[in-house]
Protein backbone atom coordinates (compact mmCIF):
# COMPACT_ATOMS: atom_id res chain seq x y z
CA UNK A 1 0.00 0.00 0.00
CA UNK A 2 3.02 2.58 0.98
CA UNK A 3 4.47 2.06 -2.28
CA UNK A 4 1.06 2.50 -4.55
CA UNK A 5 0.30 5.53 -3.03
CA UNK A 6 4.25 6.77 -2.95
CA UNK A 7 3.75 6.02 -6.82
CA UNK A 8 0.50 7.93 -7.52
CA UNK A 9 0.96 11.02 -5.82
CA UNK A 10 5.25 11.27 -6.57
CA UNK A 11 5.48 9.04 -9.48
CA UNK A 12 7.90 6.78 -10.44
CA UNK A 13 11.26 7.75 -8.64
CA UNK A 14 9.56 7.42 -5.31
CA UNK A 15 8.25 3.97 -6.21
CA UNK A 16 11.80 2.84 -7.70
CA UNK A 17 13.36 3.79 -3.90
CA UNK A 18 10.35 2.53 -2.08
CA UNK A 19 10.68 -0.47 -3.47
CA UNK A 20 14.40 -0.93 -2.95
CA UNK A 21 14.45 -0.03 0.25
CA UNK A 22 11.36 -2.68 1.07
CA UNK A 23 13.42 -5.51 -0.55
CA UNK A 24 16.60 -3.93 1.35
CA UNK A 25 14.51 -4.47 4.57
CA UNK A 26 13.71 -7.52 3.89
CA UNK A 27 16.74 -8.92 3.33
CA UNK A 28 18.13 -7.79 6.69
CA UNK A 29 16.14 -10.59 7.98
CA UNK A 30 18.56 -12.91 5.53
CA UNK A 31 21.46 -11.58 6.68
CA UNK A 32 20.45 -11.90 10.81
CA UNK A 33 19.07 -15.59 9.93
CA UNK A 34 23.11 -16.50 8.36
CA UNK A 35 24.70 -14.46 11.51
CA UNK A 36 22.43 -15.95 14.66
CA UNK A 37 22.63 -19.49 12.64
CA UNK A 38 26.41 -19.55 12.43
CA UNK A 39 27.07 -19.39 8.75
CA UNK A 40 28.97 -16.26 8.35
CA UNK A 41 30.48 -17.31 5.17
CA UNK A 42 27.48 -17.65 3.29
CA UNK A 43 26.17 -14.41 4.99
CA UNK A 44 29.35 -12.36 3.42
CA UNK A 45 28.60 -13.87 0.12
CA UNK A 46 25.16 -12.72 0.13
CA UNK A 47 26.09 -8.91 2.08
CA UNK A 48 28.37 -8.45 -0.79
CA UNK A 49 26.05 -9.51 -3.74
CA UNK A 50 22.78 -7.98 -2.63
CA UNK A 51 23.56 -5.44 0.20
CA UNK A 52 26.04 -3.02 -1.11
CA UNK A 53 24.90 -2.03 -3.68
CA UNK A 54 21.75 -0.61 -2.00
CA UNK A 55 23.78 1.05 0.33
CA UNK A 56 23.35 4.63 -1.53
CA UNK A 57 19.80 4.26 -2.20
CA UNK A 58 19.85 3.55 1.66
CA UNK A 59 21.30 7.22 2.66
CA UNK A 60 19.06 8.97 0.62
CA UNK A 61 16.00 6.86 1.66
CA UNK A 62 16.48 7.67 5.94
CA UNK A 63 15.87 11.75 5.07
CA UNK A 64 14.15 11.87 1.68
CA UNK A 65 13.02 15.25 0.39
CA UNK A 66 10.79 16.03 -1.59
CA UNK A 67 9.05 19.19 -2.47
CA UNK A 68 9.65 20.11 1.56
CA UNK A 69 8.12 17.17 2.47
CA UNK A 70 10.49 14.31 4.39
CA UNK A 71 8.89 10.53 3.75
CA UNK A 72 8.62 8.35 6.34
CA UNK A 73 8.41 4.93 5.21
CA UNK A 74 6.56 2.33 7.23
CA UNK A 75 6.63 1.88 10.58
CA UNK A 76 7.51 -1.69 10.59
CA UNK A 77 10.61 -1.24 8.38
CA UNK A 78 12.24 1.45 10.32
CA UNK A 79 11.78 -0.70 13.32
CA UNK A 80 13.13 -3.59 11.07
CA UNK A 81 16.07 -1.52 9.65
CA UNK A 82 17.00 -0.03 13.54
CA UNK A 83 17.51 -3.47 14.69
CA UNK A 84 19.74 -4.58 11.51
CA UNK A 85 21.90 -1.21 12.07
CA UNK A 86 21.81 -2.42 15.90
CA UNK A 87 23.45 -5.67 14.94
CA UNK A 88 25.75 -4.36 12.36
CA UNK A 89 27.25 -2.32 15.22
CA UNK A 90 27.53 -5.53 16.63
CA UNK A 91 29.27 -7.97 13.73
CA UNK A 92 31.02 -5.54 11.98
CA UNK A 93 34.38 -6.15 13.97
CA UNK A 94 33.81 -9.64 12.65
CA UNK A 95 35.61 -10.43 9.42
CA UNK A 96 33.87 -13.50 8.02
CA UNK A 97 35.92 -15.93 6.67
CA UNK A 98 36.12 -19.58 4.97
CA UNK A 99 37.58 -22.07 5.47
CA UNK A 100 40.12 -22.07 2.44
CA UNK A 101 40.92 -18.55 3.40
CA UNK A 102 42.08 -19.16 6.70
CA UNK A 103 44.35 -22.19 5.80
CA UNK A 104 45.87 -19.77 2.75
CA UNK A 105 46.42 -17.34 5.56
CA UNK A 106 47.74 -19.90 7.84
CA UNK A 107 50.38 -20.76 5.06
CA UNK A 108 51.21 -17.09 4.27
CA UNK A 109 52.89 -16.86 8.16
CA UNK A 110 54.32 -20.27 7.80
CA UNK A 111 58.13 -20.66 8.54
CA UNK A 112 60.41 -23.00 7.85
CA UNK A 113 62.45 -22.32 11.39
CA UNK A 114 59.16 -22.76 13.04
CA UNK A 115 58.73 -26.23 11.40
CA UNK A 116 61.92 -27.42 13.09
CA UNK A 117 61.22 -26.48 16.33
CA UNK A 118 57.51 -27.58 16.21
CA UNK A 119 59.06 -30.75 14.94
CA UNK A 120 60.80 -31.32 17.75
CA UNK A 121 58.32 -30.99 19.99
CA UNK A 122 56.60 -33.66 18.09
CA UNK A 123 54.28 -31.40 15.57
CA UNK A 124 53.30 -33.70 12.79
CA UNK A 125 53.14 -32.85 9.05
CA UNK A 126 50.50 -30.84 7.35
CA UNK A 127 51.53 -27.94 9.19
CA UNK A 128 52.41 -24.57 7.95
CA UNK A 129 54.69 -23.99 11.16
CA UNK A 130 52.52 -20.49 12.63
CA UNK A 131 53.65 -18.82 15.77
CA UNK A 132 50.91 -18.47 18.04
CA UNK A 133 50.74 -14.69 17.93
CA UNK A 134 50.40 -14.84 14.48
CA UNK A 135 47.18 -17.49 15.26
CA UNK A 136 46.13 -14.52 16.74
CA UNK A 137 46.38 -12.20 14.34
CA UNK A 138 43.04 -14.60 12.85
CA UNK A 139 41.29 -14.82 15.45
CA UNK A 140 40.91 -11.10 16.21
CA UNK A 141 39.74 -11.01 12.53
CA UNK A 142 36.89 -14.22 13.07
CA UNK A 143 36.22 -14.05 16.76
CA UNK A 144 34.46 -17.26 17.93
CA UNK A 145 33.16 -18.98 15.25
CA UNK A 146 32.28 -23.08 16.04
CA UNK A 147 31.46 -24.34 12.79
CA UNK A 148 34.41 -22.96 11.25
CA UNK A 149 36.77 -24.28 13.96
CA UNK A 150 35.20 -27.64 13.64
CA UNK A 151 36.49 -27.53 9.97
CA UNK A 152 40.05 -26.67 11.00
CA UNK A 153 40.17 -28.95 13.39
CA UNK A 154 39.14 -31.52 10.88
CA UNK A 155 41.94 -30.73 8.55
CA UNK A 156 44.70 -32.58 10.78
CA UNK A 157 46.93 -29.34 9.77
CA UNK A 158 48.70 -29.11 13.32
CA UNK A 159 48.48 -25.03 12.98
CA UNK A 160 44.61 -25.61 11.54
CA UNK A 161 44.06 -27.59 15.26
CA UNK A 162 45.29 -25.58 17.26
CA UNK A 163 43.51 -22.24 15.82
CA UNK A 164 40.47 -24.19 16.23
CA UNK A 165 40.91 -24.59 20.02
CA UNK A 166 41.10 -20.56 20.20
CA UNK A 167 38.41 -20.16 17.96
CA UNK A 168 35.98 -22.91 19.39
CA UNK A 169 33.04 -21.43 21.27
CA UNK A 170 32.50 -23.24 24.34
CA UNK A 171 28.83 -22.85 24.55
CA UNK A 172 28.48 -24.67 21.62
CA UNK A 173 31.12 -27.59 21.99
CA UNK A 174 29.50 -30.62 22.81
CA UNK A 175 30.55 -33.69 25.13
CA UNK A 176 31.31 -35.83 21.46
CA UNK A 177 32.63 -33.20 20.11
CA UNK A 178 35.58 -33.23 23.12
CA UNK A 179 36.03 -36.95 22.85
CA UNK A 180 36.54 -36.86 19.08
CA UNK A 181 39.20 -33.83 19.41
CA UNK A 182 40.58 -35.74 22.71
CA UNK A 183 41.52 -38.65 20.44
CA UNK A 184 42.67 -36.74 17.58
CA UNK A 185 45.07 -34.63 20.03
CA UNK A 186 48.02 -36.45 18.71
CA UNK A 187 50.77 -34.31 20.12
CA UNK A 188 50.81 -32.90 23.45
CA UNK A 189 50.14 -29.23 22.64
CA UNK A 190 46.74 -30.13 21.17
CA UNK A 191 46.07 -33.03 24.19
CA UNK A 192 47.51 -30.61 27.12
CA UNK A 193 46.44 -27.62 25.92
CA UNK A 194 44.19 -27.28 23.33
CA UNK A 195 41.53 -29.92 23.67
CA UNK A 196 41.77 -29.23 27.85
CA UNK A 197 41.24 -25.46 27.24
CA UNK A 198 38.49 -26.03 25.65
CA UNK A 199 36.96 -28.57 27.84
CA UNK A 200 37.48 -27.02 31.06
CA UNK A 201 35.43 -24.01 29.71
CA UNK A 202 32.84 -25.65 28.32
CA UNK A 203 30.11 -27.55 30.97
CA UNK A 204 31.48 -30.84 30.18
CA UNK A 205 34.56 -30.46 31.68
CA UNK A 206 34.44 -31.78 35.14
CA UNK A 207 32.97 -35.10 34.00
CA UNK A 208 35.47 -35.88 31.06
CA UNK A 209 38.17 -34.81 32.90
CA UNK A 210 37.18 -37.54 35.68
CA UNK A 211 36.69 -40.46 32.97
CA UNK A 212 39.59 -39.29 30.68
CA UNK A 213 42.01 -39.78 33.55
CA UNK A 214 41.20 -43.68 33.49
CA UNK A 215 41.80 -43.98 30.05
CA UNK A 216 44.96 -47.05 29.42
CA UNK A 217 45.60 -44.45 26.33
CA UNK A 218 48.38 -41.80 27.24
CA UNK A 219 47.33 -38.69 25.38
CA UNK A 220 43.89 -38.92 27.01
CA UNK A 221 44.25 -39.53 30.11
CA UNK A 222 47.05 -36.55 29.87
CA UNK A 223 44.41 -34.44 28.59
CA UNK A 224 42.04 -35.80 31.73
CA UNK A 225 45.03 -34.63 33.98
CA UNK A 226 45.26 -31.43 32.27
CA UNK A 227 41.31 -30.92 31.99
CA UNK A 228 40.91 -31.02 35.68
CA UNK A 229 44.09 -28.70 36.65
CA UNK A 230 42.54 -26.02 34.11
CA UNK A 231 39.24 -25.93 35.78
CA UNK A 232 40.67 -24.81 39.28
CA UNK A 233 42.18 -21.52 37.14
CA UNK A 234 38.81 -20.62 36.23
CA UNK A 235 36.09 -22.75 38.45
CA UNK A 236 35.50 -20.66 42.09
CA UNK A 237 36.42 -22.88 45.23
CA UNK A 238 33.10 -22.81 46.69
CA UNK A 239 31.96 -24.34 42.94
CA UNK A 240 34.86 -26.98 42.96
CA UNK A 241 34.23 -30.71 44.47
CA UNK A 242 37.11 -30.23 47.28
CA UNK A 243 36.76 -33.37 48.40
CA UNK A 244 37.37 -35.10 45.04
CA UNK A 245 40.38 -32.98 43.83
CA UNK A 246 41.80 -33.49 47.55
CA UNK A 247 41.70 -37.39 47.17
CA UNK A 248 42.97 -37.05 43.46
CA UNK A 249 46.00 -35.22 45.20
CA UNK A 250 46.34 -38.39 47.84
CA UNK A 251 46.55 -41.08 44.78
CA UNK A 252 49.42 -39.30 43.01
CA UNK A 253 52.41 -40.25 45.39
CA UNK A 254 51.54 -43.91 44.50
CA UNK A 255 51.62 -43.82 41.32
CA UNK A 256 53.29 -40.88 39.16
CA UNK A 257 57.04 -42.06 39.05
CA UNK A 258 55.00 -45.33 37.38
CA UNK A 259 52.73 -43.59 35.46
CA UNK A 260 53.31 -42.96 31.26
CA UNK A 261 55.60 -40.12 30.50
CA UNK A 262 53.23 -37.57 28.94
CA UNK A 263 50.84 -38.48 32.14
CA UNK A 264 53.88 -37.61 35.08
CA UNK A 265 54.23 -34.38 33.44
CA UNK A 266 50.62 -33.20 33.68
CA UNK A 267 50.02 -35.57 37.52
CA UNK A 268 52.48 -32.85 38.20
CA UNK A 269 51.34 -30.12 36.79
CA UNK A 270 47.44 -30.66 38.55
CA UNK A 271 49.74 -30.79 41.80
CA UNK A 272 51.09 -27.40 41.40
CA UNK A 273 47.47 -26.49 39.97
CA UNK A 274 45.40 -27.23 43.02
CA UNK A 275 48.17 -25.56 45.35
CA UNK A 276 48.02 -22.18 43.36
CA UNK A 277 44.39 -21.89 42.32
CA UNK A 278 42.81 -23.18 45.56
CA UNK A 279 43.38 -21.63 48.96
CA UNK A 280 41.43 -24.45 50.76
CA UNK A 281 44.34 -27.49 49.35
CA UNK A 282 47.17 -25.20 48.89
CA UNK A 283 48.31 -26.52 52.38
CA UNK A 284 47.86 -30.51 51.48
CA UNK A 285 49.31 -29.75 47.90
CA UNK A 286 51.99 -28.53 49.22
CA UNK A 287 52.35 -31.92 51.33
CA UNK A 288 51.78 -34.01 48.24
CA UNK A 289 54.23 -32.39 46.13
CA UNK A 290 57.04 -33.17 49.26
CA UNK A 291 56.40 -36.69 49.08
CA UNK A 292 56.44 -36.91 45.15
CA UNK A 293 59.60 -34.64 44.42
CA UNK A 294 61.31 -34.31 41.46
CA UNK A 295 59.17 -36.01 38.44
CA UNK A 296 61.51 -37.01 35.05
CA UNK A 297 59.96 -36.96 32.45
CA UNK A 298 61.53 -37.02 28.81
CA UNK A 299 61.00 -34.13 27.19
CA UNK A 300 62.37 -34.95 23.78
CA UNK A 301 65.14 -33.15 21.99
CA UNK A 302 64.33 -29.51 23.71
CA UNK A 303 65.14 -27.40 26.51
CA UNK A 304 61.94 -27.80 28.10
CA UNK A 305 62.27 -28.63 31.96
CA UNK A 306 59.98 -30.43 34.50
CA UNK A 307 58.51 -27.86 37.26
CA UNK A 308 59.54 -28.91 40.61
CA UNK A 309 56.12 -28.51 42.43
CA UNK A 310 57.18 -27.44 45.75
CA UNK A 311 59.35 -24.13 44.22
CA UNK A 312 56.60 -23.23 41.51
CA UNK A 313 53.91 -23.36 44.64
CA UNK A 314 56.09 -21.61 46.89
CA UNK A 315 56.90 -18.95 43.84
CA UNK A 316 52.95 -18.24 43.68
CA UNK A 317 52.41 -17.94 47.98
CA UNK A 318 55.50 -15.82 47.36
CA UNK A 319 53.99 -13.21 44.79
CA UNK A 320 50.73 -13.42 47.14
CA UNK A 321 48.61 -14.91 43.91
CA UNK A 322 46.89 -17.74 45.53
CA UNK A 323 43.65 -18.63 44.73
CA UNK A 324 43.86 -16.19 41.37
CA UNK A 325 41.52 -16.90 38.87
CA UNK A 326 41.43 -16.24 35.45
CA UNK A 327 38.27 -15.46 32.81
CA UNK A 328 39.26 -17.94 30.33
CA UNK A 329 41.29 -20.95 30.19
CA UNK A 330 42.60 -20.68 26.66
CA UNK A 331 45.46 -18.10 26.22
Amino acid sequence: MVIHFLSARFGEKIRECSLRFFIFYRAMYVVLGCVHSGYRAHTLSFVQAFIHPLRPTLKKLLHYNLKGVTFIFAYQAHINLFYYLCRLTQIKKTIFMTLEQIMQELESYGNEGTVKIYTKHGMKEPMFGVKVADLKKILKKTKKDHELSTALYDTGNYDAMYLAGLMADEEKVTKKQLEDWVKKAYCYTLSEYTVPWLASESKHGFALGQKWIKSKKENIAASGWATLASLTGVTEDEDLDLDFYKELLDSIPAQIHDAPNRVRYTMNGFVISVGSNVKELTEHAQEIAEKIGKVSVFMGNTACKVPLATDYIQKIIDKNRIGKKRKTARC
